[in-house]
């Protein structure tokens, strides 16, 4: 078994918005995104950030857009946008339509490989809805490409909770019901405070600053080549 080295979350969070900072991410999207890698617990999501911005496939200032609004669904392009960030976006529209219509779809187009997606289920979870977020592939006539699916339910809408039926969820799944309204509270700048404050309130600060979280030893060798690069400090660390 590899051995594992404690790092207090306090540290964890001021080296990961060091990182970022470095990595020319905004101060809200720092804030936001650092919360999102501690309450994922995916400790390879510093360097596969550190990959991807310095070999150009995101870019820290692009921002996911509205690429077309079919019938009952809302797709967005997250090409070159930090993976993380976007899906959080997502999520919110999708429960933010689902919360005023029932249900909600988001597809996103062009975002690269997410690891933990069930992250954004909990972000409905927490807003009292059902959620179901799928990575799929799809082939058009040039290759095959990614799309991830956000799709929040309101049993509210649909009589008792228990009622709700998984045909319902997989019809929502195909068709959608609802686009995004047209006064979206959702801010994909991240500038917005209030919209800033419900991005960190829904994935939560799972930590405190003080816990200590184990992280393995392999891990921390690869913070440790990344910190020399950005000239930046390590995380503190106490030995298991």
């Amino acid at each position: 078994m590899e051995n594992t080295i404690r790092i207090t979350a306090g540290e964890l969070r001021n080296f990961y918005t060091a990182l970022l900072a470095k990595l020319d991410f905004d101060a809200a999207r720092r804030r936001t995104l650092s919360e999102i890698i501690l309450a994922s617990s995916d400790y390879k999501a510093a360097s596969v950030i550190f990959d991807r911005v310095t070999s150009g496939l995101i870019d820290p200032k692009a921002l996911p857009v509205h690429a077309g609004k079919k019938r009952r669904s809302v797709m967005i392009d997250g090409s070159r946008t930090e993976p993380h960030l976007t899906c959080l976006l997502a999520m919110e529209c999708a429960c933010e339509t689902a919360a005023a219509e029932g249900i909600g779809m988001v597809l996103v187009r062009g975002l690269l490989p997410v690891r933990r997606l069930r992250l954004y289920e909990k972000v409905a979870a927490a807003h009292g809805l059902v959620a179901e977020v799928k990575e799929a592939v799809y082939a058009d006539e040039t290759d095959a490409k990614i799309t991830h699916s956000f799709l929040a339910v309101d049993p509210g809408h649909f009589g008792d909770r228990e009622s709700l039926s998984p045909l319902l969820i997989e019809f929502a799944q195909k068709t959608g019901n609802a686009g995004i309204p047209g006064r979206s509270g959702v801010d994909p700048t991240f500038e917005n405070e209030g919209t800033a404050r419900t991005y960190t309130g829904s994935v939560n600060a799972v930590y405190k600053n003080k816990d200590l979280i184990a992280v393995p030893s392999s891990v921390i060798d690869e913070w440790n080549e990344i910190a020399a690069a950005l000239e930046i400090k390590s995380p503190l660390i106490e030995n298991d």
